[in-house]
């Protein structure tokens, strides 16, 4: 093809289809990445997972179509990097990212000025999955101050992201 920019297809798509080699440009750091660092992270990245049984039978998986909630609640951060104009003003992102379109519209918090130190949020969302199995839960911490802006938001710059298992969480989880 004619392709020449350096960002990422979703992998995840191959990976339910069963292909067991997908690649990404990993110098580009975007969604992509961040689902490839979570997949690999769970056998302490060696770069291989076997395929799953279901994969491996003639019975096919169908797709969760009944929603299930998830109430995710952002309640503070410590020490986040400063810039050289001095204290940042962090928001968090909280996205969930999975192969329904549906999903992947973002929550934000309430903006912390001035105060990358301790910033405090306690902030609750209640998000909607339908496929619960294959949902990523993502956390994007914004400096909502900078002029730089980002694909993901026109008023600040991403300053830090997490990618998690929806499926893996427990009933309390700090990162």
């Amino acid at each position: 093809g004619d392709r020449v920019s350096s960002s990422n297809y979703n992998p995840e798509r191959s990976w339910r289809a069963g292909f067991q080699m997908v690649a990404l440009n990993l110098q580009t750091v975007d969604l992509s990445t961040l689902k490839n660092n979570l997949k690999f992270s769970d056998n302490g990245g060696c770069g291989y997972i076997l395929k799953p049984p279901r994969m491996l039978s003639a019975v096919t998986e169908s797709l969760d179509t009944a929603p299930r909630v998830l109430n995710v609640t952002v309640v503070s951060a410590r020490n986040l990097p400063g810039r050289d104009k001095g204290a940042i003003s962090p928001a968090v992102c909280v996205k969930v990212s999975s192969l329904h379109k549906s999903e992947c519209s973002g929550y934000y918090t309430r903006t912390i000025r001035k105060n990358g130190a301790s910033p405090k949020w306690k902030s609750t969302f209640s998000l909607s999955i339908r496929d619960f199995a294959h949902a990523l839960l993502l956390f994007i911490v914004f400096d909502m101050d900078s002029s730089q802006s980002s694909s993901d938001s026109a008023v600040g710059k991403a300053m830090g992201s997490i990618a998690l298992p929806a499926l893996g969480l427990a009933n309390s989880v700090s990162s």
